[in-house]
Order: structure tokens, then C-alpha cells, then sequence
């Protein structure tokens, strides 16, 4: 994969996992009213999404690697 598909993949991802943690956060609300119990365990799970989230990126891009230089 050339560099700058490579950086435009990588943005993407990072975008769909900012996107999918907000609609974590924004399911219990931001306001003064929202339960403090959703918000304590979304700030609970914050360390093992973003971990989850690394540990995916570097299992696709070294199954893409492979798989690319397979083909050449």
C-alpha cells in the first residue's frame, strides 16, 4: 500500500472510532441531567475501547501487509 493510501485508510479508521466513542458518550448525554452512573462507566471504558481500537488497527494493517506482499 502507497503512503498516502495508507494515511488516508488510517484517518478513516481513526474517524469510524471517534464516531463510534461519541455515540457511546452522546447515548447518556452531556447535559446536567444526564445519569452520572452511564457517564462514570463511559469514562470507565474509555482505556479499553481506545486499546481495543489500537490493537484492531494494527491486526488489519498487518493482515493487509501480508496479504499484499502474498500478491506480489
Amino acid at each position: 500500500m502507497r503512503p498516502l493510501g495508507f494515511l488516508a485508510v488510517s484517518i478513516a479508521y481513526a474517524a469510524a472510532a471517534t464516531f463510534v466513542w461519541m455515540q457511546i458518550l452522546l447515548q447518556c448525554g452531556l447535559g446536567p441531567d444526564s445519569p452520572v452512573a452511564c457517564n462514570q462507566r463511559a469514562d470507565d471504558q474509555a482505556f479499553w475501547f481506545l486499546l481495543g481500537a489500537v490493537a484492531l488497527y494494527v491486526v488489519f494493517s498487518i493482515y493487509i501487509w501480508r496479504r499484499k506482499r502474498a500478491k506480489d
